[in-house]
């Protein structure tokens, strides 16, 4: 499942037996491939999906558009509720911690959340947090020579580039 699927560029690119696009816009479907599964659903109240049906949820670049902590929370809840014993939650996440200042950058960021307070949220919603990297992937994409192919291998093969450039947190968080 994408939480927030947006665009589907996600969702569209992986590889599994069903795929779920949950996004409160309805022009998501227009965006997704054949096969996928588009929900209309409110973050907070999933209706249409099935609790305990869910193997792994993914979350990229979405909590900090939420209104609030409190959404925030009750969103992880929902997202425990949906995911089967020992699902997973992947999150991809700007980090305020090592962002300072530019996490502002954007008008739509309400909420700010670090690598620790996601950590935090996530032991208060019976999540066991499996793998946490403060600094993972750079911020934007906005660039169109960072999403080069030979330009993304070669950042990938140059670790001393990730602690200048790895702006994003990366956690994976297991039901209980």
């Amino acid at each position: 499942m994408d939480v927030g699927a947006d665009f589907c560029k996600f969702i569209n690119n992986i590889e599994c037996q069903e795929k779920i696009a949950l996004d409160i816009n309805p022009d998501t479907i227009r965006y997704a491939n054949r096969g996928v599964r588009v929900v209309n659903d409110d973050v907070i109240n999933m209706e249409s999906i099935t609790g305990g049906s869910v193997d792994i949820a993914f979350a990229s670049n979405f909590f900090e558009h939420l209104p609030d902590k409190v959404t925030f929370i009750k969103t992880l809840q929902e997202i425990n509720r949906v995911l089967r014993q020992c699902g997973k939650l992947l999150i991809l996440q700007p980090n305020i911690a090592v962002l300072h200042g530019a996490y502002w950058d954007f008008i739509d960021h309400y909420i700010p959340l670090s690598h620790t307070s996601i950590v935090e949220a996530l032991y208060l919603t019976d999540y066991q947090p499996v793998e946490v990297r403060a600094r993972f992937l750079p911020y934007t994409n906005k660039s169109r020579l960072l999403m080069h192919p030979f330009l993304v291998r070669m950042y990938l093969k140059l670790p001393l580039a990730h602690y200048s450039l790895d702006k994003q947190t990366w956690i994976i968080g297991e039901k209980k």
